[in-house]
C-alpha cells in the first residue's frame, strides 16, 4: 500500500499526487495563496455582514443586558471615561482633520497608551476603526 509523502500515513485512495487529503490541502493552500486570498476575503466579507446583522438583532432584543454591560464598563473604567470627556471639552471646538486621511467628517479622538488628556490622535471614524483592528464592510461603512 502507498504512503503519504509528508506524513507517511497509508493512502486508502490511490491518487497521483502521493499525498493524503490533509497534506494535499495544506500543500495546495501553501503554494496557491494568491489564488485563494481573494476568494477567502469575499467569503469573510459575506459572513461578516451576516454576523453584524445577527449581532444587531440580538442587541435589539436584549437591551437590558446591553445596558447592564455598558454600565459595568463605565463604572469599572471611570478614569478612561474622564480622560475622554476632558479631551472632548479641551479640543472638541477646534477645527481639526483626520491625521491619516485628512477627512473632516466623523472625527473621533483616539487615545493610544499611555492614556492621558494630551496623548491622542484625531481620526475619522473609518481610520479609528481600522486603528483598533475592526474591519469594515465592503463599502467601508459601519452599519
Amino acid at each position: 500500500m502507498k504512503k503519504c509523502k509528508l506524513c507517511n500515513k497509508e493512502l486508502r485512495d490511490t491518487n497521483q499526487s502521493g499525498f493524503c487529503k490533509i497534506c494535499y490541502s495544506r500543500n495546495y493552500r501553501k503554494n496557491n495563496k494568491e489564488k485563494i486570498a481573494p476568494v477567502s476575503h469575499k467569503k469573510y466579507m459575506r459572513n461578516r455582514e451576516r454576523s453584524l446583522e445577527v449581532m444587531k438583532e440580538w442587541q435589539k432584543n436584549n437591551k437590558q443586558r446591553v445596558n447592564k454591560k455598558q454600565n459595568e464598563y463605565y463604572h469599572n473604567n471611570k478614569e478612561r471615561q474622564l480622560i475622554r470627556v476632558r479631551t472632548q471639552r479641551l479640543y472638541g471646538n477646534l477645527k481639526l482633520e483626520c491625521q491619516k486621511c485628512k477627512s473632516k467628517e466623523n472625527l473621533q479622538f483616539h487615545h493610544p497608551n499611555p492614556l492621558s488628556v494630551d496623548n491622542f490622535m484625531v481620526l475619522c471614524k473609518k481610520c479609528h476603526m481600522t486603528e483598533h483592528g475592526k474591519i469594515l464592510s465592503e463599502n467601508n461603512t459601519i452599519k
